[in-house]
């Protein structure tokens, strides 16, 4: 059987996401069979380096992070003055939980460049997340990423009314390259209490817009961990059998889809990218206020 490839891990460096050493979770997904392996923690990049240690001709890693992709910073900045408040704005398709991978070479310094402008532009850092990246500054070198929606996101969109749940389904039909779905726990996923059944309609309505969905375990430990109430979770790094199993309620062809083909399909997609060594890399952007300011255009 063909093996998947993991697009969501979480290691050390993340905390309290995850718990577990790079180099053995890059060593499980080889004993697996698994032919390559996305590091992407929560707003991080440290790990980059370490990745590439092992990144040999028959084992490719994916580069990427997990951070909030900003849709509209003007209205963000119209709307608050202060982080805290930025973080009560009901619209929450203002700010979107999203996973970036690099897809090509260029990517790498696109990335780099774009953290290290917002870092040193004052007035953006005082009033956003610092790792919150503005979906336009992606959108400019948008061929380089590929970009990866949650799952939950667009379950939530089952409270909507049909035509606003139509116009955001076309706009991230249009920015996002792909919907990621972690393991359902049980018969629930996520916290709020979406059965199966609505996984399975909302797949189906996925299909409307061509938009595919991979399947993920949010991989924060590599073996089963059993907890004090005699059950594992289930973000350990899993096989293709192992996941197939666990979306088995969708019929073994849209599982095998899923599960494998789908991520195959991004991993091919994927040209081998290296990281850049960052305490030799120096980056030269000057007027970084008038760059930002040049995205939400004008003061606060």
């Amino acid at each position: 059987m063909l093996q998947r490839v993991e697009l969501s891990t979480n290691t050390n460096i993340n905390g309290y996401y995850g718990a577990v050493e790079i180099d053995l979770l890059i060593e499980k997904a080889k004993q697996l069979g698994m032919p390559g392996i996305a590091i992407n923690d929560y707003h991080s990049i440290i790990n980059y380096y370490r990745a590439s240690l092992c990144d040999k001709d028959d084992f490719r890693i994916i580069y990427g992070l997990k951070t909030c992709l900003i849709k509209d910073i003007q209205s963000v900045l119209n709307k608050t003055k202060s982080l805290k408040q930025y973080y009560d704005i009901e619209d929450s398709m203002n700010r979107i939980s999203s996973t970036v991978l690099i897809k090509k070479q260029s990517g790498m310094y696109v990335l780099l460049d774009t953290l290290y402008e917002l870092y040193m532009c004052q007035h953006y850092r005082d009033a956003i997340n610092i790792m919150d990246i503005p979906l336009s500054m992606i959108k400019e070198n948008r061929n380089s990423f590929l970009l990866g929606v949650p799952m939950n996101i667009i379950l939530d969109l089952k409270y909507c009314d049909s035509k606003t749940k139509y116009r955001i389904m076309r706009w991230l039909s249009r920015e996002y390259d792909y919907v990621e779905m972690h393991v359902p726990i049980d018969e629930v996923m996520y916290d709020n209490n979406y059965s199966k059944e609505d996984i399975v309609n909302t797949i189906k309505y996925l299909n409307r817009f061509n938009i595919f969905v991979v399947a993920t375990n949010d991989v924060c430990c590599v073996e089963k961990m059993v907890m004090s109430n005699g059950v594992y979770p289930k973000n350990c790094l899993m096989s293709s059998e192992e996941l197939l199993k666990e979306f088995a309620f969708l019929g073994e062809e849209k599982a095998k889809e899923i599960v494998i083909n789908n991520s195959l399909l991004l991993f091919n997609q994927i040209e081998k990218v290296k990281p850049v060594n960052m305490a030799g890399y120096m980056t030269c952007i000057n007027n970084e206020y008038e760059k930002m300011s040049k995205i939400y255009e004008g003061d606060y």
